[in-house]
């Protein structure tokens, strides 16, 4: 059950990523919409789908950049621990704003009864993968990788520079 709980909580986070592509400053509506969600609703699953539900939305608040969301599987539960959500989106955010330059993104998110498959692909700027674990740095890649780890996940990052950004994750439930 806890391994569920932080992967919904990861999975969120890469998609509030794809929703903060062309921001420059913090969005307080959205921040503060996440924020009543999972404060009002008791519904571990409704949490779920409501928070999909405003990142759905926040699409449309984005003039410069189009993102499509595929999610397959049924939410099964997603703890309010907006601590963990806040650093993961914060990051998500910086990355795609700082170093990704994407105007397009595709989040997608398959659950089923083995576990969750999470992929996310950008027309980015790309960045050489060896190039970034050799010079150690992308602390930020870490973190990331430090929650897959800890869920015994698998997470396989493609990208090369002038060709986008390709990041998959495999949990075993």
């Amino acid at each position: 059950m806890k391994k569920l709980v932080f992967l919904m909580i990861l999975l969120c986070s890469m998609l509030l990523s794809a929703f903060a592509l062309q921001q420059s400053g913090p969005s307080t509506s959205f921040i503060d919409s996440l924020r009543n969600v999972f404060n009002t609703v008791k519904n571990d699953s409704l949490r779920a789908r409501a928070a999909l539900l405003i990142a759905n939305q926040s699409i449309f608040e984005k003039k410069d950049s189009v993102t499509a969301l595929r999610y397959l599987g049924e939410a099964q539960k997603l703890c309010a621990k907006q601590s963990y959500l806040k650093a993961l989106y914060t990051y998500y955010r910086a990355s795609h704003i700082r170093h990704g330059n994407a105007d397009q993104i595709i989040v997608q998110c398959l659950q089923n009864e083995r576990g969750f498959l999470i992929g996310v692909d950008d027309n980015g700027k790309g960045f050489d993968v060896g190039e970034i674990v050799k010079a150690k740095r992308g602390m930020g890649l870490k973190n990331v990788q430090m929650r897959v780890a800890y869920l015994n996940g698998k997470m396989n990052i493609s990208s090369q520079p002038g060709a986008g950004t390709s990041v998959n994750i495999e949990i075993n439930v």
